[in-house]
């Protein structure tokens, strides 16, 4: 169940936050977020903090929307991870 739960979380802060950032960006960056697929990759990389700097988002929102999803994956994603651990750990 923790980790289902942790998947999900994780899938509803990548797809949510990319279709935000398609929506804000694709008018005046249309460039480096032609498609969807382009969002989604560029919130797996700001997400898992690998940010290969080859896509940035160049709106004000653009910016907030990001700032938001890695706030959230930094917070929630550790904080689920922790409780599955826990749960592991004390199964054994």
């Amino acid at each position: 169940f923790l980790a289902s739960r942790l998947f999900f979380t994780f899938f509803c802060i990548v797809f949510i936050s990319s279709g935000f950032l398609f929506y804000v960006e694709h008018a005046l960056n249309g460039e480096e977020f032609g498609t969807f697929f382009d969002a989604f990759y560029f919130s797996i990389v700001a997400l898992t903090t690998v940010g290969f700097g080859d896509i940035a988002p160049i709106t004000q929102w653009g910016r907030v929307i990001t700032i938001i999803m890695i706030l959230s994956g930094v917070i929630f994603i550790p904080w689920q991870l922790s409780g599955l651990i826990k749960r592991l750990v004390r199964s054994s």
